[in-house]
Order: structure tokens, then sequence, then C-alpha cells
């Protein structure tokens, strides 16, 4: 499959508190589909208990991506977790009624304004879902621990980022700024040095870089 063939298929992440939300933008079908199961288990495999998978921007659902997302839930399940369905289309709703599905649909949670700040930065998955889109094999091992490698960095990134956030009041924007800065200036690529700042981050302040390049 080529890029072309990726058309407007897109998977995100953001974290909301301890629930991680998956958003899906474009079709969910046969060729899309293993790529949602496969980020699903890749954030199971990453500890993660309580997921969202966030349809608002979806065109359009086939039975493969139903069926996708009812093996998700019950992977989730085994793990002692859940797996919800936010912000279901209504063209899709009598799908999910059929099937038993809609069991999985929720409304918007309510979320506190800690949970709001945690929500608002959002990770395009698009480089990951081209790859997978490119496997010839959907069930290639090395692939899954890609995705898992990639998610895991992401996630590094996101914690590093949320601890100059604090140290320094800055806003998302500025701090995802600061930790390149940081890391251009350590000669790291930034997930090794996100890493390395959340192992020393018991040490003391990490000093800003301003805005020197």
């Amino acid at each position: 499959m080529t890029t072309s063939d990726l058309g407007a298929f897109r998977l995100s992440i953001s974290y909301e508190g301890e629930r991680v939300v998956v958003g899906v933008q474009g079709d969910l079908d046969v060729l899309t589909a293993p790529t949602l199961g496969r980020v699903v288990t890749a954030l199971v495999d990453l500890g993660h208990a309580e997921v969202v998978v966030n349809l608002a921007r979806l065109e359009f659902l086939g039975a493969a991506g139903l069926n996708v997302i009812l093996a998700a839930a019950t992977r989730v399940a085994t793990e002692g977790g859940a797996l919800h369905v936010r912000s279901l289309p209504a063209r899709s709703r009598r799908l999910f009624e059929v099937t038993g599905a809609d069991r999985l649909v929720v409304d918007e949670v309510p979320t506190s304004q800690a949970t709001e700040q945690a929500g608002d930065q959002e990770w395009d998955l698009s480089g990951e879902v081209a790859a997978m889109l490119s496997s010839a094999d959907p069930t290639d091992v090395r692939m899954g621990r890609r995705v898992r490698a990639a998610l895991q960095a992401r996630e590094v990134i996101g914690q590093a980022q949320g601890l100059l956030m604090e140290r320094h009041n800055a806003s998302a924007a500025e701090a995802a700024g600061m930790l390149r800065r940081l890391a251009r200036k350590a000669g790291s690529p930034v997930p090794v040095f996100a890493t390395e700042l959340l192992a020393t981050s018991e040490d003391g302040p990490v000093q800003s870089p301003g805005t020197a390049g």
C-alpha cells in the first residue's frame, strides 16, 4: 500500500489523566482497521487500562472496523481494563446496535480541569500508521514492536514536557520547544534526552535553554 492509499485515514493519541484516547479520522475498513488494533495492543502492552476510541472524525465504518474495535475491547478487558467508544457518528450507530457493540459507547466523560489540561496535547501517529499500512504482513511481530517503541517514546516525551511545564510554569508549546533545544544542546535525540531528564529529575530544576538555538 502506498502513501496515497492512506487517504485521509489518521490515528492520534492524547491523554486525559490515566485515560488514553485514540482518535480515528477517515475510513475504518478492511485496509485500515488492523492499524487501530495494533495501536490499542501496543497501548495495553505499555500498561494502559482505560482506552477510549474517539470516532468524532470517522467518515466510514465497515464490518472489519467494528470487528477490530470489538477485538480490541476484549483484549483490554482481559488485562483488567476497559475500552469505550466516544462520539459515535449517527450513521454508524445502527451497526453498533444490531451487533450489541453499543454497550461500548459512552457519552462524553466529565473531566476535571487537570484532566482537560492533560488532554490538550494530541500526538499524530501518521508516520506509524503509514508504516503499518505499508507492511506486507499485518501480523508482523517486528511491526508491533515498532509501534510499541514509538508510543513509548511519545509517552516519555510527554512526561518530560510535563516536567518542564511544572518547573518553568510553561505552556505545552513552550515546554516542547524547550525540550527540543535542551536535547539539541546535549547532542541527543529528543526521546533519549527526555528519558535522561526524567531519570535525573530529582536532582533539582532543569536549566532552561532560553531561546538559544
